[in-house]
């Protein structure tokens, strides 16, 4: 099982109160930085305390993937969703498998899952 989280109260540093809101209403963990060193993460708790949350060694882990590849602020998710959008797109594509052989596509399918691929094996 995960240590849990340590916690630090900033009730007494104002600057660190402004950050840790500024965390909170963006929803989107940041990195504090010194110079070009990044020094520590700081991940916004989940808006609804009774909703499980991922540990905040996944995230943090996740944030560190992100920074790794370059990515500072990884895209909101959700952010451009258009619920009319895909269920235009769904419309449209409507049929695309029609005059397809399923059950030779279900056999190619499972052939190719049961290939090796590099580094995964079958």
């Amino acid at each position: 099982m995960a240590e849990p989280a340590r916690i630090i109260d900033i009730g007494d540093n104002p600057d660190l109160v402004r950050i840790a809101e500024e965390v909170r209403a963006s929803r989107e963990p940041s990195v504090l930085r010194r110079a070009n060193e990044d020094l520590a993460l700081i991940v916004p708790m989940p808006p609804d305390t009774a909703q499980a949350a991922r540990p905040a060694w996944e995230q943090a882990l996740d944030a560190a993937i992100w920074r790794d590849t370059g990515v500072h602020q990884p895209p909101a998710l959700w952010a451009h969703y258009d619920p009319q959008r895909v269920r235009s797109a769904l419309r449209a594509s409507a049929g695309a498998l029609a005059g397809i052989d399923r059950d030779g596509l279900l056999a190619e399918l499972r052939e190719a899952r049961g290939q090796d691929s590099s580094g995964r094996p079958a």
